[in-house]
């Protein structure tokens, strides 16, 4: 029945080893006969209701005090003295911290942080410029799948492929169910000017010869006017040479090949005379074009004249749709120039019933 034992100067034994007091020592044994603290029990131990630890005061378990449960009255501590500590249950483990954050730290120091502000979850490297990593294992050896450089603003490296809505099978895979994937670049400008860049995409080589690495090829989208106005410039390098602009689209579709200011829908400038400004070759022809126009390189460029050549061929100029040399003009390779004919026996023979007319009065 329910009462209070007192024990006086003697050392007291109910069943032993069941129940000892060892008075000498203060300790009382449960299951042992020679208790080795104050109390010492030696079994099982059941607790119906709680179990209370003051403040200062410390729960030991194992008997090198490999855990140690504790509180200073103000935190709670949870602490392994020696090895590691496993947290191994049949359910979930959940951490419910109602100051939103838990702490992660390494012999005192804190290095990392999980906050958990209202709805959001934001994981956090508390080091002043301490990268943040996502590793596992492929093939039995580790890898850093993501690395997030917090020296450089946060700046994301993936080992592998990127699949934004599916499995990627290129270094960049963009799917996108019954639709168009898209990339998009935005200039966060609110007043952008004319020369302004909204993007661009760039093509960069490390080849260790002379001027061959860096950026060799580049497209960039621009502003071409305060009004809106876009254009996209196409950049290449020539060999030992630095990018520069090869042909740009204006705003209003005029496309400048050489030229950054075309006037017309196609408009070709050449750095140098005696250049094919446009030249039209068959597949089976390596070098030899069918048709070409070229600067001459007699004169200064913009001054003098440019020559239409078929290359050692035949030209004719016909406005028939049915290919018919005999009506326009034809021009042979020894500078025969026959209209009608395609065989003309002097440097212009024209073949026709009304003949030739010339007429200097506007008749």
């Amino acid at each position: 029945t329910p009462g209070t034992l007192t024990v006086g100067s003697h050392d007291v034994a109910f069943d032993s080893p069941t129940f000892v007091v060892d008075n000498s020592n203060s300790r009382v044994g449960l299951g042992t006969a020679s208790p080795s603290v104050p109390v010492d029990i030696v079994g099982e131990g059941k607790i119906s209701s709680h179990f209370t630890i003051l403040d200062a005061g410390s729960l030991k378990v194992g008997t090198g005090a490999d855990m140690v449960l504790s509180s200073d009255g103000t935190h709670g501590t949870i602490a392994a003295a020696n090895g590691d500590l496993t947290l191994d249950v049949a359910g979930d483990i959940t951490l419910d911290a109602a100051g939103q954050q838990i702490i992660f730290a390494s012999a005192g120091t804190n290095v990392g942080q999980i906050d958990m502000a209202g709805t959001d979850l934001e994981i956090k490297s508390l080091v002043n410029n301490a990268d943040l990593f996502i590793r596992g294992t492929d093939g039995g050896s580790e890898i850093t799948a993501v690395t997030f450089d917090m020296s450089d603003a946060g700046a994301a490296t993936f080992n592998s492929n990127i699949g934004i809505g599916v499995v990627p099978t290129k270094e960049l895979h963009l799917y996108k169910t019954n639709g168009d994937p898209t990339l998009l670049f935005e200039n966060s400008k609110t007043a952008t000017d004319a020369g302004d860049f909204l993007g661009a995409i760039e093509f960069k080589g490390n080849d260790a010869s002379s001027n061959a690495s860096g950026v060799r090829a580049a497209i960039a989208a621009g502003i071409q006017n305060t009004s809106g106005g876009a254009f996209l410039q196409f950049k290449t390098a020539n060999s030992s040479s630095s990018v520069a602009e090869a042909m740009r689209i204006q705003a209003d579709g005029k496309v400048g090949v050489a030229c950054s200011d075309p006037t017309a829908y196609l408009e070709i400038d050449p750095a140098a005379a005696d250049t094919a400004i446009f030249s039209i070759r068959r597949q089976d022809h390596a070098t030899i074009p069918l048709f070409k126009i070229v600067q001459d390189s007699s004169v200064s460029q913009g001054t003098g004249h440019c020559h239409i050549t078929s290359s050692n061929r035949d030209m004719s100029i016909t406005a028939g749709e049915n290919l018919d040399k005999t009506k326009g003009l034809y021009i042979k390779t020894d500078g025969k120039t026959g209209v009608g004919t395609t065989d003309p026996l002097t440097p212009l023979h024209v073949v026709g019933a009304n003949g030739l007319l010339l007429d200097t009065e506007g008749n």
